[in-house]
């Protein structure tokens, strides 16, 4: 054909000669037209920059034959045809740069060409649509989104594995497991997307059972993200049987030197109390990481080995690994509880050499000063604190109520409120402790910030935190106050 050799015609020119083709291939079904010729025919589209409505090529392509060498990405939803490259895609790949992508106008006008694009093309067109919109749609566009495809007939395995793929990204459980169960195969990654759902939603059990479910299909097997979400939801069910025997079979497969699959393993034994088997794993690791420091550190803290805490923390310093704000906020508590001032202060001074100077951090060194009767510095801390949060004040009101002065906890109230904190059931809690001691009622009867007014501020902020603690009142506060 002369259209093939001759040299790259205007627009205007390109898309007569190419629709002319287009009316050639409906008439006569035999008719080829050779790739060349689709490609001199985009390069017109190429060379010109004011293309209004760039999916009316694609759209030209698909309305005449059924086309899938060459595609404009994301059918062309580019502002600007001009900047957008064309992509070779084979087999149902199609590669998009993340230049292109920040070409596009966003999710929303995405899902509404996408359901055009789905009706009038092949599926697997819709598939790649979905493919790189999966972190973009909403919650609602997917459901919209879904139901298109479902109506369109063109609801694929693999269209829904992309959507059971965004459904558990967004903690939508019902939809994600029945799409999920809908399907007749499935990989690994999908039986990992759907525990991982199940984790994040605490709810453990459910992910133990897919599990099993997983190992009894049979269609694939566990691998070195599948286990770490298990091991976890056995750690915080305290399953100690089964997490041992999910422990066995990461040694069967190997996969018991994945880093992440020995720090599911230490939280695991943390949990159950076992401490040994903790400390066994941790020492045959060949490299711990910084969370593997954090996990043991935070482990014996709470198995009650507050000494133990501390040395794995200083041999930690020893061996120059570097500590991030969980390691200070997992050791601090175990200074504080030896009431180690000394050391406390040491994790101060490297707070404040390596900049993990935190909220949750300065709450934490607020609270061991607190448990360490230093009250006069927890206050400086609190003072220079630029922002604070419920937890911040809650650890000043039971630091001053620790060390015996309920008329300090009591006089936060006030500058409390006028920060627009609400506070949590723990601080009600703490309040009530104050107002309810013989103390903290006497100096309320003499300085005017009694009982009553005390009440008056927790109820105001019960109502607003939607407590329970609020009918509790009547018993520490008494009538006549």
């Amino acid at each position: 054909m002369t259209v093939a050799a001759a040299p790259v015609p205007s627009r205007r020119e390109a898309l007569s000669l190419f629709r002319s083709l287009l009316r050639i291939a409906r008439e006569f079904p035999d008719y080829n037209i050779r790739d060349y010729t689709k490609r001199r025919t985009i390069d017109a589209f190429r060379q010109n920059r004011s293309l209004s409505d760039p999916s009316s090529v694609s759209s030209a392509f698909s309305d005449g034959f059924q086309f899938d060498f060459l595609l404009l990405p994301i059918n062309g939803f580019g502002e600007n045809l001009g900047s957008v490259e064309f992509t070779e895609f084979d087999q149902g790949q199609l590669l998009v740069s993340k230049k292109q992508l920040k070409l596009m106008n966003g999710p929303s006008r995405a899902l509404s060409r996408t359901k055009q694009f789905v009706t009038s093309t092949a599926t697997t067109k819709s598939e790649l649509l979905m493919q790189h919109y999966t972190a973009s749609l909403s919650l609602k566009q997917a459901k919209q989104l879904h139901a298109h495809s479902t109506t369109s007939g063109l609801l694929s395995s693999h269209l829904l594995s992309n959507l059971v793929k965004l459904y558990a990204l967004h903690g939508h459980i019902p939809h994600t497991r029945k799409l999920f169960d809908d399907l007749p195969l499935r990989s690994s990654f999908l039986y990992n997307t759907v525990i991982g759902m199940y984790i994040k939603s605490s709810l453990p059990y459910e992910a133990i059972q897919v599990f099993i479910q997983m190992l009894t299909l049979g269609q694939c097997q566990p691998d070195n993200f599948t286990y770490p979400f298990v091991i976890k939801a056995c750690g915080e069910l305290l399953l100690l049987d089964v997490g041992a025997c999910f422990h066995g079979r990461t040694m069967m497969t190997g996969f018991d030197m994945d880093i992440f699959v020995q720090n599911s393993l230490l939280v695991m034994y943390m949990n159950c109390q076992e401490k040994e088997a903790a400390q066994w794993i941790f020492d045959a690791m060949q490299k711990p990481s910084v969370a593997s420091w954090n996990i043991m550190i935070n482990g014996y803290f709470r198995n009650g080995c507050a000494k133990e805490a501390v040395m794995i923390f200083n041999r930690m310093m020893d061996v120059r690994v570097e500590p991030d704000c969980v390691t200070v906020v997992s050791v601090l508590p175990a200074c504080g509880y030896m009431k180690n001032l000394v050391f406390g202060r040491k994790v101060h001074a490297l707070v404040e050499e390596k900049g993990l100077g935190t909220i949750r951090v300065n709450n934490a060194l607020m609270d061991m000063y607190a448990k360490c009767g230093k009250m006069d510095e927890a206050q400086i801390l609190f003072d220079e604190m630029g922002e604070r949060d419920v937890v911040t004040w809650t650890t000043m009101i039971n630091g001053y109520i620790l060390n015996g002065d309920a008329r300090s906890a009591l006089a936060l109230c006030w500058p409390m409120q006028h920060d627009g904190v609400i506070p949590n059931s723990v601080t009600i809690s703490s309040l009530l402790s104050a107002c309810g001691s013989l103390m903290a009622i006497s100096f309320g009867k003499s300085d005017k910030v009694n009982g009553a007014v005390v009440s008056a501020f927790i109820i105001t902020f019960v109502k607003r935190s939607e407590s329970l603690l609020e009918d509790n009142l009547h018993i520490l506060v008494p009538k006549s106050l």
